[in-house]
């Protein structure tokens, strides 16, 4: 359980933990399937291919370590940016509509407001550019801080990751608390690195804290 006396600073992931997937997926198919009645179907099965090549490409990243310095780096690199431009664009349209429907987490206002209440400073911790998704969700300007492991060279579960952001936040790791939703890419890299951790929506919250 963290311990609310140590902390300086909070980060939370922003997929899973921000707000539901299975709620994602369920409006991204019902967008799918309006495709039907608006003669998008083929477009929409397309794009929506385009972004899983797109992510199998990045969980390759992960298996091989987390730096992205290759993707970026060899001799195609001009074309994979050109590629990434389009993928931001399909995430924008795709997942800012999606996410701004669900909503956030029911678990995330009242906890984000507790922590503001205690002074404890609060950054956005994702793989990808996050703002557009925070807007999406109404916490635009919520958080101290938006950092992207893409912007930042690594992926999670890389530690070298949760090793930049403790030295750009200048704080000690075991004054750092992350949230997220996943053991292996939120927890165990965070806690190798000395941070205190929490999986939203599994683990229990300190006690008296949203009641302070």
């Amino acid at each position: 359980m963290p311990d609310l006396d140590r902390l300086e600073v909070v980060s939370w992931d922003v997929d899973g933990t921000l707000y539901s997937l299975p709620r994602l997926r369920l409006a991204i198919a019902a967008t799918t399937l309006r495709g039907l009645v608006t003669g998008r179907l083929v477009r929409n099965v397309r794009e929506l291919r385009e972004l899983g090549r797109w992510r199998a490409r990045m969980d390759g990243v992960r298996r091989a370590g987390g730096s992205i310095a290759a993707v970026y780096g060899g001799a195609d690199a001009a074309t994979v940016r050109a590629q990434r431009e389009r993928v931001r664009e399909l995430e924008q349209r795709w997942y800012g509509d999606a996410i701004a429907r669900i909503g956030p987490r029911r678990e995330v206002g009242p906890l984000h407001a507790a922590l503001r209440a205690r002074g404890v400073r609060q950054v956005v911790l994702s793989d990808y550019d996050s703002d557009y998704k925070l807007a999406a969700l109404g916490l635009g300007g919520a958080f101290d801080a938006v950092y992207s492991g893409e912007a930042l060279g690594w992926l999670k579960p890389a530690e070298e990751l949760y090793r930049q952001v403790a030295r750009e936040l200048g704080v000690a790791p075991e004054r750092w608390l992350h949230i997220g939703d996943r053991v292996d890419r939120d927890q165990r890299p965070a806690r190798a690195v000395g941070c205190q951790t929490l999986i939203l929506g599994r683990d229990r919250l300190p006690a008296g804290l949203l009641s302070a």
